[in-house]
């Protein structure tokens, strides 16, 4: 008969009680009573919000039960959260912080209490944990790992009181996304993703976003330099790359610790970088592309551009070789092309070099004798392939894969 009465289930066991219970209660025994009645009607409402049960709460402890172990984190995580917030209203000696320690284990139940060594051990790995802190044992992170925007700092195998094994037991860091020490293999992994990203920003700039900036109606128009927005100098890519990665460096070295979102940005921007070059290069440079019609123009600017190909090319008021200099352009400056003028054997391209102001730039410099003919400039029209379109579509795959499975690798 008295068999019948024992129930076994696998529950997940939420074990809490109060740091330094003993010196509140010798230094006024009336408010830590008042106190902690308040705050154990505050854990038992949050524990039946998340679908679990008070079994016991004997003195300062209070013992919980729960059908899942997402349950049951998400609930010690909004316990703490609440309680935080009220210990604001109470003086740092009067503060009651609460540690909760999760085991995910096999009970039995009889009569509506439950026994076992699943709450042993979560009786135990609940000592370890902070005071307003939540430790889990490794049964139970197994469960939750991939499942809550959370991060968990592994605190290694513990040997506790009474329990036979060591306890793998993970420390939960509360806030969603938190920063989390990284293995060093991560550290090292990190500005390598940092440098990709910043690359194929680079890149994505130079190849595409520039042109769709200059064929715009606008440029004229804008209040900034037109060259400066779509000539960024090679040593400010350089400097500015230089120092992404250095403060990246920084963070890790000294931080220790970063947000899991920004890494999971940099792991996105290298499997964009992966997946945009494993497709473009190939389609770029062997046969089959052209073949399949990848080279094919999906778009193709309005506007004429004048690519410079020579350094110290100069641009003048007017179309004429003893105009005033304007300035001086180097090679591989980008111009947005606004007219053509021939006078003789010369060439001249007009194009704009700022807020609605223009020049004259030569295209070939004519043979003399003993010195040939020199190509200062090209003109032509951006256009966007179905190579470039399908390269970028497998790069943001890329960036959703990378993004999706990167979670910082804890000490």
């Amino acid at each position: 008969m008295a068999t019948k009465e024992l129930k076994r289930k696998l529950a997940a066991i939420f074990s809490a009680d109060v740091k330094g219970y003993s010196r509140l209660m010798g230094s006024d025994e009336d408010s830590t009573v008042l106190t902690l009645t308040d705050y154990r009607k505050e854990i038992s409402s949050m524990v039946n919000k998340h679908r679990g049960r008070v079994v016991d709460s004997p003195g300062d402890n209070l013992l919980a039960e729960f059908a899942s172990v997402v349950d049951a984190v998400q609930c010690a995580v909004k316990v703490q959260e609440k309680l935080k917030s009220k210990n604001k209203n109470l003086p740092d000696d009067r503060k009651m912080e609460f540690r909760i320690g999760i085991n995910l284990g096999d009970v039995i139940e009889r009569r509506k209490r439950i026994y076992g060594d699943g709450i042993n051990v979560a009786a135990r790995i609940e000592g370890l944990a902070e005071a307003g802190g939540i430790s889990i044992s490794g049964t139970a992170y197994d469960q939750v790992k991939n499942k809550l925007d959370l991060n968990f700092a592994y605190m290694g195998e513990q040997t506790v009181k009474n329990i036979a094994e060591p306890v793998r037991v993970y420390k939960v860091l509360m806030q969603p996304g938190a920063a989390a020490p990284m293995v060093l293999r991560q550290k090292l992994e990190v500005p390598l993703n940092a440098a990709a990203t910043y690359g194929i920003l680079c890149f994505l700039y130079l190849k595409y976003l520039r042109y769709f900036i200059a064929d715009s109606k606008f440029l004229p128009f804008l209040p900034v330099n037109s060259l400066q927005i779509i000539n960024i100098h090679p040593v400010a890519f350089i400097a500015v790359g230089v120092l992404f990665v250095v403060s990246i460096l920084f963070l890790i070295k000294f931080k220790k610790k970063a947000p899991q979102f920004f890494f999971k940005i940099l792991k996105g921007g290298f499997g964009f970088c992966a997946g945009f070059f494993l497709f473009y290069l190939p389609a770029a440079y062997l046969p089959f592309a052209a073949e399949s019609g990848l080279k094919n123009t999906v778009y193709q600017s309005e506007n004429l551009f004048v690519e410079v190909i020579e350094n110290d090319v100069n641009i003048s008021k007017d179309a004429s070789s003893n105009s005033p200099v304007l300035r001086k352009v180097n090679k591989g400056n980008l111009l947005l092309l606004a007219d053509v003028s021939k006078k003789g054997p010369l060439t001249w391209n007009k194009v704009l070099i700022g807020k609605k102001e223009y020049g004259w730039i030569l295209r070939v410099v004519p043979p003399k004798f003993g010195v040939p003919e020199k190509r200062l400039t090209i003109a032509y029209k951006f256009s966007f392939r179905y190579m470039d379109m399908v390269a970028l579509i497998i790069g943001f795959l890329g960036f959703a894969w990378g993004f999706i499975i990167f979670k910082i690798r804890t000490v």
